[in-house]
């Protein structure tokens, strides 16, 4: 039977079951580290606890994510299927910033995932998604100052923490701050070699920065 339980950061979850729950943090991990493969796990956790809330919750992020007006109009009926479910705060909040941007409204999805994480700034997805649309908006002061916000709840002892590393260290590099980007970068390649947010820091400092030479500055 499914039941509230945490995930690896603290979090509450609701309508998780062990094995799916094994099953989503692996999908989690995958999403937050850009790899592929991030279905098949999920299609797991789904199959296991159908109404497993966060579950349905990344699987909505990675079509929103997608930037594909067809997959981003997939979302509302998923968004209509798991708003019936018992959820908790901190999940219903993840909802309301996925159907804000549906309505086009990326203010109101990062107001939401703001109150989120300042509920549970552990919450990984929350901070990807919070990210990604700054990003997207062009607001680099807050893609820089939302990650610092949530640092000094994250350790090394953490799943993801090399990926919240990393999408500071994007931020520090948009706000042009070069040189400290590069130093969290090289800290998060210390951590994990293969974090491909880190490598994208470092090509965009090596670029602005002229360290790989004039012909690669465009």
């Amino acid at each position: 039977m499914a039941i509230s339980r945490q995930d690896e950061r603290g979090s509450a979850i609701t309508g998780a079951t062990p094995a799916a729950l094994q099953a989503y943090e692996h999908a989690l991990a995958l999403f937050q580290s850009w790899r592929q493969g991030v279905e098949a796990p999920l299609a797991r956790a789904l199959r296991d606890a159908p109404r497993f809330v966060m579950a349905h919750v990344l699987q909505t992020c990675m079509l929103v994510g997608s930037r594909d007006p067809s997959s981003i109009r997939a979302t509302r009926p998923l968004l209509t299927h798991v708003a019936g479910m018992p959820a908790n705060e901190v999940e219903r909040l993840h909802l309301a910033s996925l159907a804000a941007v549906l309505d086009d409204d990326y203010e109101g999805a990062q107001a939401r995932l703001g109150a989120l994480l300042r509920l549970q700034p552990r919450d990984v997805l929350a901070l990807h998604m919070a990210h990604a649309f700054d990003h997207v908006t062009g607001d680099a002061t807050c893609l820089r100052d939302r990650v610092a916000a949530v640092l000094p709840a994250w350790s090394a002892t953490l799943p993801d923490y090399d990926a919240v590393l990393a999408m500071h260290a994007f931020g520090l590099e948009e706000c042009v701050e070069y040189e400290r980007a590069e130093e969290v970068a090289r800290a998060v390649l210390a951590l994990n070699p293969a974090n491909a947010r880190a490598h994208h820091v470092m090509a965009h400092v090596f670029e602005m920065t002229a360290v790989l030479g004039p012909e690669f500055a465009g």
